[in-house]
């Protein structure tokens, strides 16, 4: 490059000097969001022990590919930092839980609003007991009795729940919150007695008792042994019956004897 004065007088000018200097990005301090794919909804209530849940990230720096999650369920220890983007749960106790993930970008950022839903699992039955009424196996002597029932459910509450009763093969009644139940004008016969309890999430179970209404006694017969009124030409014979009834099986008849006045 050539220069010239006002008196003609010219020099050569030396070439520029170029410098490169380093670029310093500056340090990524955004932290990536969390997002939940799939899974149970906040406050909702599952029929099933087996939840996976699915999720995603975004950042304004690091590649959704490249960010990596850890997650928690309930209080159990948080999962360590990893790529995968689903986990599954498949032996959930009945009642409440509380599922968590967080993500992480590459220069450490983590989310501070994991990503988060509450959640129900109603997968078990409830249960009904009959707490009144005749016991397993008895016999009442009148053709009216009476039974009450309790139920109880790890979700649903107690006034919540759902009862329907049957006697014998009737059909059963229709649902309902009572929990007592009348029964009269009772056959003479063995009787059975259904409760069914349902909770809110449409499970069912059932409790069963069974009982007599018996007032009419066996019959027993002389069957074979000495006539009535004959006399024996031996000192010894033997006597043999037997019974019925309109309840009890032949079978489980049980019977004493007497001979003269003895006791029975």
């Amino acid at each position: 490059i050539a220069e010239s004065d006002e008196g003609n007088n010219s020099r050569v000018a030396s070439a520029p000097t170029v410098f490169a200097l380093p670029y310093h990005a500056p340090p990524d301090t955004i932290p990536p969001q969390t997002i939940l794919v799939s899974g149970p909804a906040d406050g909702s209530t599952v029929t099933t022990p087996s939840v996976t849940f699915t999720w995603t990230g975004s950042d304004s720096v690091t590649a959704v590919s490249a960010l990596v999650y850890s997650y928690q369920l309930d209080v159990g220890a948080p999962s360590a930092y990893a790529a995968p983007t689903s986990a599954t749960f498949p032996s959930l106790a009945d009642g409440s839980h509380t599922f968590n993930v967080t993500a992480r970008d590459e220069a450490g950022n983590a989310d501070p609003t994991p990503a988060q839903v509450s959640f129900f699992v109603d997968a078990g039955a409830p249960t009904v007991a009959i707490v009144s009424g005749p016991s397993e196996g008895q016999y009442i002597p009148m053709p009216s009795t009476g039974f009450t029932w309790r139920g109880s459910d790890a979700i649903t509450p107690a006034d919540s729940l759902q009862y329907s009763t049957r006697l014998d093969s009737a059909s059963f009644s229709p649902w309902s919150h009572d929990t007592t139940l009348t029964l009269s004008g009772l056959s003479e016969a063995s009787h059975t007695f259904d409760v069914k309890v349902l909770d809110g999430s449409g499970h069912s179970s059932t409790a069963t008792r069974h009982f007599s209404y018996d007032v009419t006694p066996p019959t027993v017969a002389i069957v074979s042994g000495p006539p009535n009124g004959g006399w024996l030409t031996q000192s010894q014979t033997t006597i043999s019956w037997s019974g019925a009834d309109n309840i009890t099986p032949a079978s489980s008849l049980v019977y004493a004897w007497s001979l003269d006045n003895a006791p029975w």
